[in-house]
């Protein structure tokens, strides 16, 4: 579940008497002696405006919902000026606008499903054995080049190391969420992120045969404090690349309005297959 502090939140009531609780929708800015003269303005009009009918509101939340790195920027604003000019919303056509909320469920990336199910695809036939030229005429041809350039990376089958081999199958965990969409959102994190899940079965072995610390959900600060224990610059980097998997780094990628989804997915195949 979501948590926001309770210094973060703001609790009122309209006119009519129905109870509401506003937080800021300003990144990292909640606080009032965090505000700059911009914040403050668009404050001041928020509040000059009185009190707002559903349209507005939903409105309000979806501009909120905006993040730089949105892959669906400049068309995800232009619908929000169109819904602002025609003072009309239908979430079903809205865009999904960030990570921050959760308005909108229209995806900005149109077909990201079946591309990730030919991901999926190439790995597990990759660990089944299969030649390149078998995978290309199999797959899409789209996925060509990426084929190429994961068989460039790895050694073939028969000559992976268990933890490449581990780490893979890792990553194949967390597919049917990729491949399935949002609504298991949950399920994928008991899965994959927490103590007991799939993901966790898999971190313990990784543990065991790497003589490493608990690393199922790490946190990426406690791995840069492990890193300071670490001398041999090898151990170093492969102890990295694990994390990268098992822990909240990868999570914080992992999200279906990543805009960089793809190349995020692919970067780490790249360090495991090159370690």
């Amino acid at each position: 579940d979501w948590m926001i502090n309770d210094d973060d939140l703001f609790i009122g009531s309209d006119k009519s008497g129905n109870l509401y609780i506003k937080y800021s929708f300003w990144t990292l800015s909640y606080k009032p002696d965090q505000w700059t003269n911009e914040i403050k303005i668009f404050n001041e009009i928020q509040e000059s405006l009185g009190e707002l009918d559903d349209t507005t509101r939903y409105i309000r939340s979806a501009i909120g919902s905006l993040v730089i790195c949105d892959q669906g920027i400049p068309t995800t604003i232009d619908q929000l000026l169109d819904f602002i000019g025609s003072n009309y919303y239908d979430e079903k056509r809205l865009f999904h606008l960030g990570c921050w909320m959760s308005s909108g469920k229209r995806s900005t990336q149109p077909d990201w499903q079946r591309s990730m199910a030919h991901i999926e695809k190439v790995l597990v036939n990759f660990l089944r054995g299969m030649s390149i030229n078998d995978q290309i005429n199999q797959l899409d041809g789209f996925m060509e080049g990426f084929i190429q350039r994961f068989y460039s990376w790895f050694p073939s089958r028969g000559n992976l190391e268990e933890l490449q081999k581990l780490l893979l199958n890792r990553i194949l965990e967390s597919f049917p969420y990729l491949t399935h969409g949002i609504d298991n959102f949950k399920k994928m994190m008991k899965d994959v992120f927490e103590i007991g899940g799939k993901g966790w079965i898999i971190d313990e072995q990784i543990r065991k045969l790497e003589d490493l610390p608990p690393i199922t959900g790490i946190k990426w600060l406690e791995v840069q404090e492990y890193l300071k224990s670490i001398n041999d610059p090898k151990k170093k980097q492969r102890f990295q690349i694990i994390c990268y998997i098992t822990g909240d780094f990868f999570l914080s990628g992992l999200s279906t309005c990543h805009h960089n989804l793809f190349r995020f997915l692919e970067s780490i195949l790249y360090k495991i297959g090159t370690m």
